[in-house]
């Protein structure tokens, strides 16, 4: 059968959907088995703690759904394994926080897709000493207000696309939003970031970097609002190629006044 854990109200029948179907959960526990689970309040992960959510043995994917002022704040350990996160509803939720204390080792992103929400992933001095960076892989950030924020943090974002950021808060609709992050931080590799910004000012980029110095290795930056990467005291590293491949960075079809081509 179906099993949601000691803080999670089923409302699961003999035949399941996965529209009508879920467990309501009140608590953090670690998830399976259930195809679905609903939260009306935020999930806290302490320091000290690790929620691992994947699919059960019969479901590819498993489904979070958030409420509004609803999300995931991890302070601890998030493992995240073919999740799709989204808003109850269509609703736009919190989105998935992670904080200074997080552990880079128990923590990632892996085959997810995150809608709605405000911040998909919102870093903020994840910078540990070991130079460890969080790991976003092969993930879909779609409809967000903004994809990626990081502020003074560490990230490896592989072969995963960023689309339809509309805004949130001063932030105006960047696919990735980039401040205080030096060189060597940032890697950003293999992906798509495209259809963001909800302004066609330089500021509505798809990338948006402040003071920040990113590797962008083979991803294509195509059709934003207002430009492709928007560099204000940054000097992105573009020119490191695959070693394999050696294919360079495609920047085209953005907003007016942005430059067209490669590494453009």
């Amino acid at each position: 059968g179906m099993f949601g854990g000691p803080y999670a109200d089923c409302n699961i029948d003999e035949d399941f959907n996965i529209l009508d179907d879920y467990c309501l959960v009140t608590a953090m526990v670690d998830l399976w088995k259930v195809d679905i689970y609903r939260f009306l309040v935020p999930i806290n992960i302490a320091f000290n703690q690790v929620w691992r959510v994947r699919p059960g043995d019969q479901a590819q994917l498993m489904v979070l759904e958030f409420a509004d002022d609803a999300g995931v704040n991890n302070a601890g350990g998030f493992q995240a394994d073919s999740v799709l996160f989204r808003g109850v509803n269509g609703v736009q939720w919190d989105g998935n926080a992670i904080a200074s204390t997080v552990v880079l080792d128990s923590t990632w992103f892996d085959y997810c897709t995150i809608l709605d929400a405000e911040y998909g992933a919102y870093l903020t001095n994840v910078n540990p000493t070991s130079g460890d960076r969080l790991s976003i892989d092969h993930t879909t950030f779609d409809s967000c207000g903004v994809g990626i924020y990081a502020n003074t943090s560490r990230l490896y974002l592989n072969n995963s696309t960023i689309t339809g950021s509309t805004g949130f808060g001063s932030v105006e609709g960047n696919g990735i939003y980039l401040t205080n992050c030096s060189s060597g931080k940032v890697i950003i590799e293999d992906c798509v970031v495209s259809g963001n910004a909800s302004s066609t000012t330089k500021t509505g980029a798809g990338i948006y970097l402040s003071s920040s110095s990113p590797e962008i290795i083979w991803t294509t930056v195509q059709e934003n609002a207002g430009a492709g990467i928007s560099c204000f005291s940054s000097t992105p590293d573009l020119d490191t190629y695959l070693v394999t491949d050696d294919q360079p960075n495609t920047i085209k079809e953005n907003g007016s006044g942005t430059q067209t081509g490669s590494d453009g």
